[in-house]
């Protein structure tokens, strides 16, 4: 466990966000190539859900990390989280009903 003076090094929350990022990109080609005929290569691409686990596991831990010092704002920290998801989130929505 990381006590709360210690901080994780620069390189080490890059490789943290890069494994993260790689297990996004994978889910979208797991849904992308599901249907596809490509062979052999369907067995590359057949673990979407240990991608989407490890997604959500390592975005828990790096979000803990990078709020734990500011976790007595529960207010703050909610404001963030909405401005930053939900435009994104209704434009989504508008496009799809369209």
């Amino acid at each position: 466990m990381i006590s709360t003076e210690k901080r994780l090094s620069q390189r080490l929350q890059i490789a943290l966000d890069l494994i993260r990022s790689s297990a996004a990109v994978y889910v979208v080609l797991h849904h992308t190539l599901r249907h596809a005929d490509i062979g052999h290569f369907r067995i590359l691409f057949s673990f979407g859900q240990e991608a989407v686990i490890t997604f959500f596991l390592l975005s828990g831990f790096v979000i803990h990390l990078n709020e734990r010092d500011r976790l007595s704002k529960i207010g703050c920290y909610a404001s963030r989280r909405i401005f930053r998801i939900y435009p994104t989130l209704v434009i989504s929505m508008l496009i799809s009903v369209s």
